[in-house]
């Protein structure tokens, strides 16, 4: 297991945060409304996450995240 935490440095206004599947399908996790903002996760080495937008319907990506479990079991990681 590791605890990570998201920081929205990315935009002004929400992101959206997703887990991808195995399928490659993108699971709605949660959210971060602001910048500065901080969404907290337990989750697991390997493990992909995106951000996008909150209401893009074009597909783009602000970030993408695999976690790293050599990192340590509690890690930051901020969303550029």
């Amino acid at each position: 297991e590791v605890d990570i935490q998201f920081t929205n440095h990315a935009s002004d206004g929400p992101v959206d945060v997703f887990w991808v599947d195995s399928d490659e399908g993108h699971v709605h996790v949660g959210s971060m409304q602001k910048a500065g903002a901080t969404l907290s996760l337990t989750s697991y080495h390997g493990h992909s996450f995106v951000f996008k937008k909150s209401g893009a319907d074009d597909g783009s990506l602000l970030n993408r995240h695999i976690v790293d479990k050599s990192f340590g079991s509690t890690q930051n990681h901020h969303i550029e």
